[in-house]
């Protein structure tokens, strides 16, 4: 809400942020060149040769840009079976999104890192996470972002394609292998259901904004935690509105 941003040391190391971005690159540029029956050995080669690519355009540390490498090369397996195994082919790749949430007035935007079409018709979305996954719990009470982007796909929010029903998705951790949320119509429908509760409750003027929602391990770290002062309080006790002078 106050558009800040953490300022970042002139000549800092390379961090799990750097790692991110980069590893997102990489996998873009080989969801865009995939060939439709390429076998194993054709597309691990080609995924090798986009990471070379990529790191030595834009990752000037010699020593992570070998240690990234080996481990998104570990993950190659990973990354072609997961794909093979529901057999469809990437048809938008990091392409962003809008969808209207309800008649709040409000529209979510978003953009996937990769959705495939199957054969059958059906989307199967992935998330790729360079460092730790969700777990079971936190993939539908905390951590939803990927169940929303395949909620606004199921309402036809990407691409030309029209509304097309989700097959599934899938987080895929790099070190962890895949870890999927319910992706079920009514799994979609309810969490686009409690999205809209949400943003109606926050534009009530009554409803006071909580500085820490979920008690998420990590969530006290965030860049931007302690300008809340959080830990004055205890977090049993409930939120109290108060006009601020």
């Amino acid at each position: 809400m106050l558009a800040l941003r953490p300022v970042r040391p002139f000549r800092g190391e390379p961090d799990g942020r750097d790692r991110g971005i980069l590893i997102h690159r990489i996998l873009e540029a080989f969801a865009r060149g995939h060939v439709p029956g390429e076998d194993r050995a054709a597309a691990l080669a080609r995924l090798a040769a986009a990471t070379d690519r990529v790191l030595a355009e834009a990752a000037p540390w010699p020593a992570a840009r070998l240690f990234w490498r080996a481990q998104l090369l570990r993950a190659a397996d990973l990354l072609f079976d997961l794909a093979a195994r529901h057999g469809g082919v990437p048809v938008l790749v990091e392409a962003g999104g809008q969808q209207p949430i309800g008649d709040t007035g409000v529209t979510l935007r978003g953009r996937p890192d990769r959705i495939d079409l199957r054969p059958d018709g059906r989307l199967w979305l992935f998330d790729y996470k360079s460092g730790r996954a969700p777990e079971r719990g936190e993939r539908v009470e905390v951590d939803n972002q990927l169940l929303l982007l395949a909620a606004m796909a199921d309402l036809g929010a990407f691409g030309d394609f029209g509304p097309e029903p989700v097959a599934g998705a899938a987080y895929v951790g790099l070190s962890a292998g895949d870890k999927r949320p319910p992706t079920a119509p009514a799994a979609l429908a309810q969490v686009w259901s409690d999205l809209e509760v949400l943003v109606v409750r926050m534009a009530d003027p009554a409803a006071g904004y909580t500085a820490w929602r979920s008690g998420a391990s990590g969530t006290q770290n965030r860049d931007f935690a302690h300008l809340s002062r959080f830990g004055e309080w205890r977090t049993a006790q409930p939120a109290r509105p108060e006009d601020v002078e």
